[in-house]
């Protein structure tokens, strides 16, 4: 696989909120419907991914790791032939080795303000841990405030802080999208610890980079970023778990949604 980028070189997480496993994801959330999701194994990395055009997936920058490759959309598996790492921010463009029949996620140009609501989906649980079953599970963000200076290997980095409820994000979550109606809005950068928090960064402050370099079609902007918040004078409060943290995902999807046969399908 090829790495394009203005500096080429192998990143390693920026997961510092969290110790969870790196073989777990969304944890107690529903069935995810868009088929859009992509799971991207890269070396002994697991992490989540957007459909953006047939050849393209959106995702994390930390999550382009040497090694053999395997992306699964819709249940067609591709390889990965070039990754376009962004220079500054935690965003990754991933080139399929062929044309994905699934159909691509829009991006996003809105500037999500705290109150706005989105979908976050990811591979987790049992499933995660098998190349080839791939069900996704989502679950609810309510962006909370725009911040930086958050304790990471990179504290300059602007993100969404959300609040996520309905299941709860982990470290495999990592380059999934944040979706507000069909359209993409946020790519999961961080997690904490709890997984009742998740940091995405903004869609819209990076329109022209993304359409750049997928071809994919560039929206209007709608409004202006949030006001940026120091989180190292303001820190993160996040909310308690609503189910126990039993870290089984079927068992706490139960819990969150009953005997839903549309959560436990896969």
């Amino acid at each position: 696989m090829k790495l394009r980028s203005a500096i080429a070189v192998v990143l390693s997480s920026i997961i510092a909120l969290t110790n969870v496993s790196p073989a777990e994801a969304v944890i107690g959330g529903r069935a995810n419907t868009a088929d859009s999701v992509a799971r991207i194994i890269l070396g002994n990395s697991l992490c989540a991914g957007t459909l953006i055009t047939p050849e393209w997936v959106l995702t994390a920058k930390h999550c382009i790791t040497e090694g053999g490759s395997r992306i699964d959309v819709a249940g067609q598996a591709f390889a990965a032939t070039e990754a376009i790492l962004h220079p500054e921010a935690d965003l990754a463009v991933i080139r399929l080795n062929g044309s994905a029949s699934a159909t691509p996620a829009p991006l996003s140009g809105e500037n999500l303000q705290p109150g706005a609501r989105g979908v976050i989906s990811g591979f987790g649980g049992f499933n995660a841990r098998f190349i080839g079953s791939g069900q996704a599970y989502a679950a609810d963000a309510t962006i909370a405030r725009r911040v930086t200076h958050l304790p990471s290997d990179d504290p300059s980095a602007t993100l969404l802080e959300g609040h996520v409820t309905g299941g709860r994000a982990q470290h495999g979550d990592s380059g999934g999208p944040l979706f507000v109606g069909a359209s993409v809005a946020g790519v999961t950068s961080m997690a904490s610890e709890t997984g009742t928090g998740a940091f995405f960064v903004p869609v819209a402050e990076h329109l022209d980079w993304i359409s750049r370099h997928t071809g994919t079609a560039r929206p209007a902007v709608i409004g202006s970023p949030s006001p940026l918040v120091d989180a190292e004078v303001f820190p993160t409060v996040l909310p308690a778990p609503q189910v126990p943290a039993i870290g089984i995902s079927e068992i706490e999807s139960l819990l969150n949604y009953g005997f839903d046969v549309r959560v436990l399908s896969s």
